[in-house]
């Protein structure tokens, strides 16, 4: 945060109040998309998952491509991942469980990574050993292209994508891509108030306060506890610098992605 003309009381209230609005109800919080069982397309291939993987059909029945029904490459897509299981059961439960972990399966919509497979699968047949090399970032690498797919672009409405960052991790990967930092007096229409994610989301830019608070909203939308943390500042024309803080399992972490080299996630203690 580039201000020089604001003392710490000043500021500390900002963050106080950007952390109050987020937590108390100024984002609303997720729910998980319930399973559809379509009721047009190729269904079939879906019986044996479902006997052999109960959880995994689940899951696959939450993500927005299966909640109005299937289309024929859909089908093709289900029929892809279905054989992937067959064939290598061992290795895809170990990248299921990876995927299902990733976020708070008890208030995310969908599992994002588990869409990213799917997307994979739509687009044609699977890498060669892509379960021997799987993690959730090279599945992200792969299949988060950031552009229009198939004829639509999952990355150009606002709350479309906040539901798809249900995670820390998921968070960061796409800010660290996406989102590019500025000093605040290039920021359009700059309020020293309070961030503005919709901005930030809109012209792809924003300074330590606007970028926190995107950041903040994506965690607090999918169930974490997340707030906005004033810090010292980075350099001598800096008044403070603004950080995401989040809680996952018990513990602290940061994630400072609003400055010109993003720090990414860290423990809260290691953060100096």
């Amino acid at each position: 945060m580039m201000r020089t003309y604001e003392g710490r009381t000043a500021i500390s209230a900002v963050a106080i109040l950007i952390s109050i609005c987020l937590i108390g109800g100024c984002v609303t919080a997720n729910a998980p998309n319930k399973p559809n069982k379509p009721v047009s397309g190729p269904v079939s291939q879906m019986t044996p998952l479902e006997k052999a993987h109960p959880l995994l059909a689940m899951e696959l029945r939450k993500l927005p491509e299966l909640q109005d029904g299937l289309t024929s490459g859909e089908g093709i897509a289900l029929d892809r991942i279905t054989a992937l299981y067959f064939r290598e059961k061992a290795g895809f439960d170990r990248a299921f469980q990876q995927m299902y972990k990733e976020g708070l399966p008890e208030r995310r919509k969908y599992s994002a990574p588990l869409q990213a497979l799917f997307w994979m699968a739509e687009e044609g047949p699977f890498p060669e050993n892509l379960l021997g090399q799987f993690s959730v970032i090279y599945l992200l690498e792969h299949a988060w292209t950031f552009g229009p797919r198939l004829g639509r672009d999952p990355w150009k409405d606002y709350d479309t994508v906040m539901d798809r960052l249900s995670s820390p991790r998921l968070v960061h990967h796409y800010v660290s891509r996406q989102i590019n930092y500025t000093d605040w007096w290039t920021v359009m229409g700059y309020d020293k108030d309070h961030g503005h994610p919709r901005q930030v989301f809109r012209y792809k830019n924003g300074d330590c306060l606007y970028i926190s608070s995107f950041v903040v909203e994506a965690l607090v939308r999918n169930g974490y506890k997340a707030m906005s943390e004033e810090k010292p500042a980075l350099r001598a024309v800096d008044a403070w610098h603004m950080v995401a803080v989040f809680y996952e399992n018990g513990k602290k972490y940061i994630i400072d992605d609003g400055r010109a080299y993003p720090r990414g996630i860290m423990d809260y203690q290691d953060y100096y």
